[in-house]
Order: structure tokens, then sequence, then C-alpha cells
């Protein structure tokens, strides 16, 4: 799958993708497969290539706003959140024992994925539980 077709909907003929986020070389998209706005199908994809592969993906899931809580959940190769705050500020996730600084991008978003190898690297220990949404602080 390209850049572009990241913004396609897995139904193309009703659905609208709402929101694409990306974190390096993983984004979360927020597919509302029907249209309607009340539910959405959130996958999160990795770069491989010139390509994004899906990982993992959360169906009937919520389009946050920037008061809401992360959207958070594991795959087999790493844990991943999602969630929106005030556009330049930055947002703590907690992963295990680490806290981490992920920038809200000019629209309001962050995404903050971690694989396993990397926790395992920093901490020595792999998780066994979600990410946790710590704070979002004010503008940088």
């Amino acid at each position: 799958m390209s850049d572009e077709e990241l913004w396609v909907s897995e139904v193309p003929k009703y659905g609208v993708v709402r929101t694409v986020v990306r974190d390096g070389d993983h984004a979360a998209r927020f597919d509302d497969l029907n249209g309607d706005g009340r539910e959405y199908c959130l996958t999160l994809f990795r770069r491989e290539g010139a390509a994004w592969r899906p990982l993992a993906d959360v169906d009937d899931s919520d389009h946050p706003g920037p008061d809401d809580s992360a959207i958070r959940g594991t795959w087999s190769g790493g844990v991943w959140a999602v969630g929106r705050a005030a556009p330049g500020s930055v947002v703590r996730v907690r992963i295990g024992s680490r806290t981490q600084a992920v920038e809200v991008d000019a629209d309001g978003w962050w995404l903050r994925v971690t694989e396993l190898e990397e926790i395992a690297q920093s901490t020595g220990s792999i998780p066994t539980s979600y990410p946790r949404h710590v704070a979002a602080d004010g503008p940088s």
C-alpha cells in the first residue's frame, strides 16, 4: 500500500478515511467504513520499503477529540498509543517504566509506536501492559 492508498477506505463505495497519523515508519489510519462518523476501524501500519503493511487493527474505535483519552494497544511486535492534544504541545507516553515525549502535529494528533526490540534495549524487559497516556504539556 502506498502513501496515497493510506487515504483510501477499505470500503471505497461508502467509507471515508478521516485521519492518518504518522510516527516515522508507522502510521495509524481512522477509517469510517460506512461514512456515518459514529465508529471507525483504526489500523496501525509499518512502512517496509516503499509500501505500508498493516500490523494491527481495532474495530469499532472512537475518533478521539482533543480532551479524550488516548487509544492504545499491542500487537505481537510492540505497543502503540494515538490521541489528540493541542497542536504544538508535547504529550508524555509511559511504556513500562519509561516515559517518552511525543510532539503533537499541527492538526492536533500524535502517535507513538514502540517495537519490542526498542523496549527491551532501553528497559531490559518486555512490557506486560498497554502504554498509558500520562499528561499533555502546553505548546513548546
